[in-house]
């Protein structure tokens, strides 16, 4: 149980956005461009959380395809199309602004750290209207480690000059929670994100939301009651 909530940090794909879609078609036109067949959308929701490396390696390695040079050529043309689309068919989860607005009001920090290049967060971030509810962005290249590792969130927490034990991460995966034991964090499950279960902890014993809308007073049950 915290003494107090001093800062809150949000995963970005499968919690702030649902971005599968424009995913999914980048990962299409990066797959086509090597003479691959495109994946569906559902088996792209099941790959995303560690970054566009690890989903193209994902991609390919279920189409057959472990050739570097096949890899690299796919990359280039992932790049290309996702730049331009990155909030093309998108979508902010139901009342993401309304929340992080009323959490701002409430004097609470806020963090989005992704494993997604932080250039891309910032911009998706900022196409979606909510870049400006975030005191720090951290992106996968911000740093050399990333998300499961516990260098992003600590060096948040750091920033500013909040106790770990007093942080949040909300993530919709095992990625970020593994991360947020890793920094001594909270941890409170977007259940309804791209991870169906979570299987480094148990589900039943993790703090959970169904919608993005009840995320306040979630944070409110890690409290101590008075």
């Amino acid at each position: 149980m915290r003494a107090a909530i001093e800062l809150i940090c949000f995963d970005l794909d499968g919690t702030l956005v649902d971005s599968a879609p424009d995913l999914c078609v980048a990962l299409g036109h990066a797959l086509q461009s090597v003479g691959l067949n495109p994946p569906g959308e559902a088996q792209t929701r099941g790959w995303i959380g560690d970054g566009i490396d690890r989903l193209l390696r994902r991609a390919l390695d279920d189409a057959g395809s472990h050739d570097q040079e096949v890899f690299r050529s796919a990359l280039g043309a992932f790049h290309e199309c996702y730049a331009q689309n990155l909030f093309s068919r998108s979508r902010l989860y139901p009342e993401v602004d309304t929340v992080l607005s009323r959490l701002s009001d409430s004097q609470y920090r806020l963090c989005c750290i992704t494993n997604k290049r932080c250039d891309y967060a910032r911009a998706l971030l900022a196409q979606a209207g909510i870049l400006q509810c975030f005191g720090l962005v951290f992106g996968g290249d911000t740093f050399e480690q990333k998300k499961p590792h516990a260098r992003q969130l600590l060096e948040a927490a750091r920033r500013v000059n909040a106790e770990p034990a007093n942080c949040v991460m909300i993530g919709d995966s095992d990625t970020d929670a593994e991360a947020a034991a890793a920094a001594g964090f909270g941890f409170l499950w977007a259940a309804f994100g791209y991870c169906r279960a979570l299987s480094s902890r148990a589900v039943t014993a993790t703090p959970q939301v169904a919608e993005f809308r009840e995320i306040p007073a979630a944070l409110a049950a890690m409290l101590p009651q008075t």
